[in-house]
């Protein structure tokens, strides 16, 4: 099984799937979507805007053999992810959520090499 760490925020996303042979890296951008001045138009707007963006990541991670995931971030968008998955890719699984400050692609990596070896060592 392939192992996944997402860090994802509002409008960024960066992934690091760990393979037997290499870390792979991707990043997101959510794109710049029109300002709305109804307020509740705004926020179904950005739902929408959401729902679109986890589509573009999760459609980049998800492939043909189920995958877990470690989300990390500093708000509600890892929670909103993992919601996501449950519902658009049910055999995706999500081992963890942490909430985490930004960090480098160094310090995401080394933390969800850690995470994933806890994680192993408590299932074998």
């Amino acid at each position: 099984m392939i192992a996944s760490a997402i860090w994802i925020s509002s409008d960024e996303a960066r992934s690091f799937r760990f393979t037997p042979e290499k870390v792979l890296e991707q990043h997101f951008k959510k794109s710049e979507h029109a300002h709305h001045t109804n307020a509740q138009a705004s926020h179904h707007a950005d739902a929408h805007e959401d729902d679109k963006f986890f589509k573009v990541v999760a459609d980049a991670l998800v492939k043909e053999s189920p995958d877990r995931f470690l989300l990390m971030g500093s708000g509600a968008a890892k929670t909103h992810f993992k919601t996501y998955l449950g519902k658009n890719h049910p055999r995706s699984t999500v081992v963890g959520v942490e909430s985490t400050d930004k960090m480098s692609d160094k310090e995401m990596i080394d933390f969800a090499h850690t995470f994933f070896k806890k994680i192993d060592g408590l299932q074998g």
